[in-house]
């Protein structure tokens, strides 16, 4: 009860700024976003849902044919089952939701005959490649948007986003970076289970050390022989999701009638990714919505309007996702026995 507590308190506060900034920004803000979305091109809303969905499936796809590569036999609609349900868990875990949803995923792949292993190391591949591909797409926000403040700071942000893998990639060759990450991780993952609820402790119980882990990863990635070309395809699954997310914030936008602002677009994008990484509300919620509509506005779209653009593609990247995660959550709870699905 008290990590819920910690939760909610942190989501209306992450809330409470998203509005308040807005109502500074722009006093009439909330009036000319009530307007805009009473006009909202619901065609587009639909479509933007569509890609968004699409966007995961990319992901998904990408993680197939990593395992695929690698000796695991899984079909398509597996791998999108368990990220749906393992996003659910990323998008309400307030503090460091990875080892909770990495947890659940290495069972569900377990479950289904994949090595855990072998799952694990294709978890992290597919985050490094997650990651460069997000620090690409904040790159070009940089370069597209025309102003030397923000191009230093969309620099900045994809050297930010950058680091992790480069450290994992540092540890993968040498010992004394592994050992300094591991402790790292060591002393985070106890630190997190310190201050967490009961719920959350027993789900760190089912967390492997972070050592262990780490060392598991390194060996299967020196025992494995993957081809180029299946990194290659991982990468541009890995870009296409994050490319799909900013086209439903596209669509979202086009659903307004307001014209895109393409010069400053990725780097709004780019700011509320940056601000949910930091905020520790479930999902960034607040933060991101407050950043993207701060950016869309820079970029020149009226507050109202991009408040209702913002917000409307939260519902569909965030709250549509959520939804479905959980009930897709709950139909694999109903599987009792473990199932190898062939390759698609």
């Amino acid at each position: 009860m008290k990590t819920r507590g910690k939760a909610i308190w942190l989501v209306l506060a992450g809330l409470v700024v998203c509005f308040v900034f807005l109502s500074l920004l722009d006093r009439k803000a909330f009036v000319a976003s009530v307007d805009a979305a009473r006009h909202l091109r619901w065609g587009w809303v639909l479509i933007a849902a569509a890609v968004e969905v699409l966007s995961l499936v990319a992901a998904a796809e990408g993680h197939r044919r990593l395992l695929k590569a690698a000796g695991g036999r899984i079909g398509l609609h597996s791998v999108v089952a368990i990220g749906f349900a393992s996003t659910a868990i990323a998008f309400s875990v307030p503090v460091a939701p990875l080892p909770f949803s990495a947890s659940y995923s290495l069972r569900q792949y377990a479950n289904r005959g994949i090595d855990v292993g072998l799952a694990a190391w294709a978890l992290v591949i597919l985050w490094m490649s997650a990651t460069v591909a997000l620090s690409l797409v904040l790159f070009a926000g940089a370069a597209a948007s025309g102003s030397l403040v923000a191009a230093a700071g969309g620099l900045v942000a994809s050297l930010v986003f950058l680091a992790p893998p480069l450290a994992l990639l540092l540890a993968l060759r040498f010992p004394a970076v592994r050992r300094l990450l591991t402790g790292r991780a060591s002393r985070l993952a106890a630190w997190v289970r310190l201050r967490s609820g009961r719920r959350l402790q027993r789900l760190f119980d089912r967390w492997p050390d972070p050592a262990a882990a780490l060392d598991t990863v390194v060996e299967r990635a020196g025992s494995l022989r993957v081809i180029v070309k299946t990194y290659a395809q991982v990468f541009v699954f890995s870009l296409c999701n994050w490319l799909l997310d900013v086209a439903c914030l596209v669509l979202v936008i086009r659903a307004t009638g307001s014209p895109v602002p393409w010069h400053g677009l990725l780097l709004a994008y780019g700011a509320g990714i940056v601000a949910g990484s930091i905020w520790p509300a479930p999902g960034g919620l607040g933060a991101v919505e407050a950043a993207m509509a701060a950016g869309l506005v820079a970029a020149g779209m009226q507050a109202g309007i991009a408040l209702t653009a913002v917000l409307v593609y939260r519902l569909l990247s965030f709250w549509m996702l959520l939804g479905i995660g959980w009930v897709v959550m709950a139909v694999l709870a109903r599987r009792r026995e473990p199932v190898a699905l062939a390759a698609l």
